[in-house]
C-alpha cells in the first residue's frame, strides 16, 4: 500500500472547560471537536496519483445590461456555457447599456484574469450577434448566437 509523507490530518479531543471559559462563567457544559486538514488530505492525494488535474484555461465574463432583452440574452449565453462546461461568471450590475459600464465590466474582467469576455450590446444582439473580445490577446471576433459555444468549447 503507498503511503504519503504529510503529517496528521485530523484532530480533535475533549475541551473541558471551554465552555465556560467562553461564556465568562456561566454555562459549564462537556465540548469535544474535531477537524480535519482538508490541505493534506489533497496533498496526500496529489502525492500518491489519486487526483486528477482540472484546470480550466478559459474564464469567461458574460456582459450584463438592465435593457430586459439584453438581460435576457446574458443569462442565456451563461447558462449554455456552463453547461459545457466552461469557467463563466455574469457581470452584476443594474446601469443602462453606456460606453462607460462597458468599460466597467471590462476592467472587472481583467482585474478578475478573465480570458474572455462576451459582449451582448443592442445593436449586435438585435443582428441575432455578439461579440467575443479576447482580453489575453487584445482581439474581438463577432459571432452569431449560435457560433458561440462552439467557438468556446
Amino acid at each position: 500500500i503507498p503511503t504519503a509523507q504529510v503529517g496528521s490530518v485530523g484532530g480533535g479531543g475533549r475541551y473541558d472547560g471551554l465552555i465556560s471559559t467562553l461564556s465568562g462563567g456561566r454555562v459549564d457544559l462537556p465540548a469535544a471537536g474535531t477537524s480535519l486538514g482538508l490541505d493534506r488530505l489533497l496533498t496526500a492525494m496529489e502525492n500518491l496519483g489519486l487526483t486528477t488535474a482540472k484546470t480550466q484555461s478559459q474564464k469567461i465574463l458574460v456582459t450584463h445590461f438592465s435593457e430586459p432583452t439584453l438581460r435576457a440574452l446574458s443569462l442565456r449565453f451563461t447558462r449554455e456555457l456552463r453547461q459545457a462546461g466552461l469557467a463563466v461568471e455574469i457581470y452584476y450590475g443594474d446601469n443602462p447599456f453606456s460606453p462607460n459600464e462597458l468599460r466597467r465590466q471590462l476592467s472587472y474582467a481583467e482585474k478578475k484574469a478573465m480570458t474572455h469576455a462576451l459582449i451582448i450590446a443592442p445593436d449586435e444582439a438585435t443582428q441575432g450577434q455578439v461579440a467575443l473580445k479576447n482580453l489575453t490577446q487584445r482581439q474581438q471576433l463577432t459571432l452569431t448566437f449560435d457560433q458561440v459555444v462552439p467557438h468556446l468549447v
